[in-house]
């Protein structure tokens, strides 16, 4: 279930996926650039009568293009319980890159991290024993 940003598309969604029991479950939370959902929808139907497969990839790797200098989606926050049954919430940067993930993992153990651009971990609390 998702909620649109007016004249847009989803910004707030209610998630759940399963892959053969591998589970997530959460709220996500995502950017969007300011581009009229009739735009989205025109473009859809465009795609949808490409028959080349490689003409089909370009077109939709522009579709996906960031517009106005921002990425076509953005997850920014998403609350919930992962695959590997963690509970998490994630903080992601206007690019959609994770930046913080606070987690409580399968047995209990919590842990906090800031992650740079590339999700390589900056700082973790409590720090990982050497």
């Amino acid at each position: 279930m998702s909620f649109d940003q007016f004249n847009q598309d989803q910004i707030l969604n209610l998630d759940y996926r399963d892959n053969n029991g591998q589970r997530l479950v959460g709220i996500s939370m995502l950017d969007r650039p300011d581009v009229d959902i009739g735009e989205i929808a025109r473009n859809q139907d465009s795609l949808d009568r490409i028959q080349n497969p490689a003409a089909k990839d370009s077109f939709m790797m522009k579709l996906l293009a960031p517009k106005h200098g921002e990425p076509f989606q953005a997850q920014r926050v998403f609350l919930g319980r992962n695959p590997s049954k963690s509970a998490i919430l994630l903080l992601g940067d206007p690019n959609g890159h994770p930046r913080i993930r606070l987690l409580v993992d399968s047995l209990g153990t919590a842990s906090l991290e800031f992650l740079d651009a590339r999700g390589n971990v900056t700082a973790r609390l409590p720090e990982t024993k050497k």
